[in-house]
């Protein structure tokens, strides 16, 4: 316990000599900041994203056999650089987890082990290919945040 208390304090200190010497650690020169003229205002350099977009979680029956041998829950969001792209994703959202968990059921049917991890470099090109089909678009990427499979009673 006296270990872990130890660690917590050395810890504890780096992060305040951190912050003190504000970036000194790293010899890297200091910043200058550009004075901007008023009435003017900063432009960022290169196109602005409008964000990401979340997607509610799904939950996959994995069947074999005839029989449910597990749940494949699946996180993810969608990185969007155009606006016009943010606009259709939002109004196309419920056919995109209608279509994200009809592709899931069907891969994970066929090539899912309920024995093995998930396959999450599968999972994520089953979604892109999802998002790319239902948006007719392809600079959409698909985030996968957490595939986790678990096996059935």
């Amino acid at each position: 316990m006296a270990v872990i208390e130890i660690i917590r304090a050395v810890a504890f200190a780096a992060m305040l000599m951190a912050c003190a010497t504000d970036g000194a650690w790293a010899n890297e020169p200091p910043v200058a900041e550009e004075a901007v003229a008023e009435g003017e205002t900063e432009k960022p350099e290169g196109p602005v994203a409008p964000g990401y977009l979340a997607v509610p979680v799904l939950n996959i029956s994995v069947v074999k056999q005839n029989r449910i041998r597990g749940v494949l829950v699946v996180n993810l969001v969608l990185d969007i650089e155009q606006q016009d792209a943010m606009d259709a994703a939002n109004g196309l959202l419920p056919r995109l987890a209608d279509g994200y968990a009809s592709a899931l059921a069907k891969w994970s049917n066929s090539f899912q082990s309920i024995r093995e991890p998930a396959n999450v470099i599968a999972i994520k090109n089953q979604l892109q290919q999802v998002t790319n089909q239902v948006l007719e678009r392809d600079d959409v990427r698909v985030l996968l945040q957490n595939a986790l499979l678990k096996p059935g009673a």
